[in-house]
């Protein structure tokens, strides 16, 4: 393709629009909005007749995915100009580049063509001039190794050393074929996915003694007793279990605790807090995350993601996720029917099963457990902040003064003074409009409202006459009518 220019096939709005259940012509307004640089709260104050009284998380939510999806259009773009500039575009790869709404999709279309580094072992044997072979054994081609071994060339000094590259060239060419990494994401949604949490045999400790190249990675706290909600070594013996099966482990521990006839029970009540927080959480076998899948529609406990994370991290756990062996069977008959040409010898047969294994080993399964972890920590910290947001949001609305009444004040010149007065338990008292031009009218109504409610508190807002505001009240709280109040102001 000589000229091209690269437009997606979707549009921002309507996968927005689809994603968050809301309407496109109020999706199409806040993206408008944002775009025009206006700010969340000022979209979710002053314009809610625009965006059909969103609320303010879900205008963050539309700011989110318009700039993920700005991000996908970016990196599209970037791509097929890649593409293009080798020569290889074609009008499918264009069209997929087009339809992609995901990263992940558009890392998948670019894998075959994405420049290798030098230092791999396929590389080293293309250089080597085994990349024609690997290409002819691919399509079935009948071929002697034998008369191919050079004892003057690297990597080709020998039989073993000629089909070793042969086999990294084709292993690496399997595993950016896009129909197989298709497949190979439908794993985790056909069986129990389990994340194996095995305490480290050396847990760094962090001490006085720590290094200063490692005391910024690894904190002073991050021991092993830090993570005991999620192993405890001593108790449950690790070492002997393959994997971490909370419910088992904390029945265990109780049993252990009232066998050896420790009435201890605060050990009791935390093993069984651990029980009910785990609990929904396991899969059928008791592992820790069952359905971590892409589009799973099993619930995922996220808290303990984020902090087995920072668990292996620090040195403290080692993770691995295991995939169920029947599902592993199944993808590698896949394989098996999607790459073996037909009627191979036997002695071909077998090396076409070392091949695939070593591809799944080396390539597929690693990439599929980095996009688990990825997806399900990306799911994690956004569901952290969302907690967080939601407590900051309590913690924000927490009156700040309790068990008094209290008087607002709006300070302004033209429209006056709005005021509200709330009792204790937040009912309205009162409301009203004064005028600071109105001087001995405005004091008579502020006093009356004070004397009237029994007033203590009053609140100044900041802005337009806030100064002008302030100075009258400071002269109010000063009258002897209303001395026996003890008013204050802020």
């Amino acid at each position: 393709m000589e000229n091209f220019q690269f437009r997606p096939e979707w549009d921002i709005v309507s996968i927005i629009s689809e994603e968050l259940n809301l309407s496109s012509d109020a999706v199409r307004n806040t993206v408008d909005m944002l775009e025009a640089e206006q700010t969340i709260p000022f979209i979710a104050r002053y314009r809610k007749e625009k965006t059909a009284n969103m609320e303010v998380a879900q205008l963050r939510e539309v700011f989110r995915l318009l700039e993920e999806l700005k991000i996908v259009i970016q990196k599209a773009e970037y791509v097929a100009k890649q593409v293009h500039a080798k020569g290889k575009l074609t009008p499918n790869l264009l069209r997929d580049l087009q339809r992609a709404t995901t990263v992940c999709e558009i890392e998948q279309v670019f894998a075959p063509f994405k420049p290798a580094s030098k230092k791999t072992l396929a590389e080293r044997a293309k250089q080597s001039g085994l990349e024609p072979l690997a290409l002819q054994f691919m399509k079935g081609t009948k071929l002697n190794f034998q008369k191919y071994i050079d004892p003057n060339v690297q990597g080709k000094e020998t039989l073993e050393n000629l089909k070793s590259g042969i086999k990294h060239i084709v292993a690496e060419s399997i595993s950016k074929d896009q129909e197989t990494l298709c497949e190979l994401r439908k794993m985790p949604i056909m069986g129990d996915t389990v994340f194996e949490v095995t305490p480290a045999k050396n847990p760094i400790k962090g001490s006085a003694d720590t290094p200063r190249s490692k005391a910024k990675a690894i904190s002073h706290e991050a021991t092993s007793e830090n993570y005991e909600s999620y192993f405890n070594k001593k108790t449950y013996h690790m070492r002997d279990i393959q994997s971490f099966h909370v419910s088992s482990l904390i029945i265990q521990y109780l049993w252990s605790i009232q066998s050896c006839g420790v009435k201890c029970k605060e050990e009791i009540n935390m093993g069984l807090c651990l029980m009910n927080k785990f609990k929904g959480h396991m899969t059928g076998k008791g592992g820790v995350f069952n359905g971590i899948a892409h589009k799973t529609p099993l619930i995922v406990v996220f808290r303990p993601v984020l902090a087995i994370n920072r668990a292996e991290t620090q040195k403290v756990m080692n993770v691995k996720v295991i995939f169920p062996e029947w599902v592993v069977r199944n993808f590698m008959k896949y394989l098996h029917r999607r790459w073996i040409p037909p009627a191979v010898s036997s002695e071909d047969y077998k090396f076409w099963e070392m091949i695939l294994q070593d591809c799944y080993t080396r390539f597929l399964a690693p990439r599929l457990i980095r996009e688990i972890r990825s997806d399900l920590t990306k799911k994690a910290e956004k569901a952290s902040l969302d907690v967080f947001g939601e407590n900051l949001k309590h913690l924000l609305m927490t009156p700040p003064v309790l068990g008094c009444t209290i008087m607002g004040i709006d300070p302004g010149f033209s429209h006056g003074c709005k005021i509200a007065i709330i009792s204790e338990t937040s009912e309205i008292l009162q409301t009203g409009i004064v005028y600071l031009n109105l001087r001995k009218v405005c004091e008579n109504k502020l006093i009356g409202y004070l004397k009237t409610h029994r007033c203590s508190t009053i609140a100044i807002g900041n802005g337009t006459a806030c100064r002008e505001t302030e100075v009258f009240v400071s002269d109010i709280v000063k009258k002897p009518e209303i001395a026996h109040l003890n008013c204050r102001y802020w």
